[in-house]
C-alpha cells in the first residue's frame, strides 16, 4: 500500500493540472502535496459603479428629407453607430436611455397619419435591436403628436420589441447601488386633445404622477437619477433665448422643490430643445439648481452630430459622477453628491 501511494504522489506531481480540470477546483490536496491556482478576475464592474449611455431627439421618420434642421435620413444610421458605440463601452454599459421624441411627427408641415407614425416609430426601435443592454424610454412631445398616437399606442408599440423598456408612462427602476426615474411632462388627461399636451404652454408634470413622485422618493434610500423629455430645470425660466415659452415645464419650479426635499436625487438629464443656430446652446450643458446638476442632451439629427452622444459613469462609493458628450463637439462634465 506504501509504495502505491508513493506512486501515486509521484503521478500526482506531474499530472496535477489534469486533477485540476477533472475535480473543477481552483486548488485541491493529493495525498499530503497541495497545488492551487490563480482565480480569474472578474470582468463585472462593482456593484457601485453604473454606466449607461444617453441619446435624445433623434427625429426619426419615413421620410427621410431635412425638414428644419432636422437631418432625418440620419437618424437610423446615427442610432446604430451609437448602440455600437454602447455595446463596445465596458463590453458593454448597463444599459441605455432614450430621452424622447424618438421620431419625427411631421411630414413638410403636416403631422402624420398614424400608420405613418407606426411605421417611423417600429422603423427606429429596430435600430435599437443590437444592443446588448435594455434600453429605457422616455416620453417625447413629438411621440404623441400625430392624430391617435396616444400614450397607450406609444406603449403597444413599443411593447413588440423585448429591448425597449417602457412599463409605464412615468416609472422607475433599480440598476446595481442606484435608482432611476423617468418623468412624463405631458398631461394629456387634463386636456381637450393631444395636440393641445404636446405644444406650446401645456408641458407639465401632472398630480397624480407628482403624488407618485413623493411617494418613490420617500420609499427608497438610493442615490437617484432622473429622466426627462421637456427640461424641468430653470434654464429656460421665463423663456428661451429665441423668446418662447416651449422649451420648459410649466409647474418645473414645483418638481424641483420635490426633488430637492427628497435629499436623494444628484442629477437630473434632459432634453428638447435643440437650436442649432445658437451658440452655446446648441451643446451639452450642465445647470445647477440648488445642490441637483441638470444636464440638457442636444439632438441626435440637428447639424450634423455635433456632441449628441453620452455617456455617464456614477460611482457610489466615492460619491461622483462623470457625464461625457462626445461628437464633433465633446464636453465633459465632473459633478458630486
Amino acid at each position: 500500500m506504501a509504495l502505491e501511494i508513493r506512486g501515486f504522489k509521484e503521478w500526482a506531481k506531474r499530472n496535477w493540472k489534469w486533477l485540476l480540470l477533472g475535480a473543477g477546483i481552483t486548488g485541491v490536496a493529493v495525498a499530503g502535496a497541495y497545488v492551487a491556482t490563480r482565480k480569474a478576475p472578474s470582468v463585472a464592474p462593482p456593484d457601485y459603479i453604473v454606466k449607461f449611455g444617453l441619446v435624445a431627439d433623434n427625429h426619426n421618420s419615413i421620410y427621410k428629407t431635412l425638414r428644419a434642421d432636422l437631418e432625418r435620413d440620419k437618424a437610423l444610421p446615427y442610432t446604430e453607430n451609437f448602440v455600437d458605440e454602447m455595446n463596445a463601452w465596458t463590453d458593454p454599459c448597463d444599459f441605455i436611455a432614450v430621452l424622447g421624441d424618438i421620431y419625427d411627427r411631421m411630414d413638410g408641415g403636416s403631422l402624420l397619419s398614424l400608420d405613418e407614425a407606426e411605421a417611423s416609430l417600429r422603423e427606429i426601435c429596430e435600430a435599437f435591436s443590437e444592443a446588448k443592454m435594455p434600453v429605457y424610454y422616455v416620453l417625447g412631445n413629438h411621440d404623441i403628436a400625430p392624430v391617435g398616437a396616444t400614450k397607450a399606442w406609444v406603449k403597444s408599440i413599443l411593447d413588440d420589441y423585448p429591448w425597449m423598456r417602457f412599463p409605464y408612462y412615468y416609472y422607475s427602476f433599480d440598476v446595481k447601488r442606484f435608482h432611476f426615474v423617468v418623468l412624463d411632462g405631458f398631461d394629456v388627461d387634463n386636456l381637450a386633445s393631444n395636440s393641445e399636451a404636446v405644444h406650446d404652454d401645456h408641458f407639465y408634470i401632472y398630480d397624480a404622477e407628482l403624488t407618485w413622485l413623493k411617494e418613490d422618493l420617500a420609499n427608497i434610500d438610493r442615490p437617484t437619477v432622473v429622466f426627462c423629455h421637456v427640461p424641468i430645470s430653470g434654464r429656460w425660466e421665463p423663456t428661451s433665448p429665441d423668446g418662447s415659452t416651449y422649451n420648459r415645464t410649466i409647474n418645473g419650479a414645483e418638481v424641483r422643490d420635490v426633488l430637492e426635499k427628497s435629499g436623494k436625487v444628484i442629477a437630473v438629464f434632459e432634453a428638447h430643445w435643440h437650436n442649432p443656430h445658437t451658440e452655446p446652446y446648441y451643446q451639452t450643458y450642465m445647470w445647477k439648481e440648488a445642490t441637483i446638476p441638470y444636464f440638457g442632451l442636444y439632438s441626435l439629427v440637428d447639424n450634423d452630430n455635433l456632441n449628441s452622444r453620452t455617456r455617464v459613469t456614477l460611482n457610489a462609493k466615492e460619491r461622483r459622477g462623470k457625464v461625457e458628450s462626445f461628437g464633433e463637439l465633446p464636453k465633459t462634465f465632473e459633478f458630486s453628491w
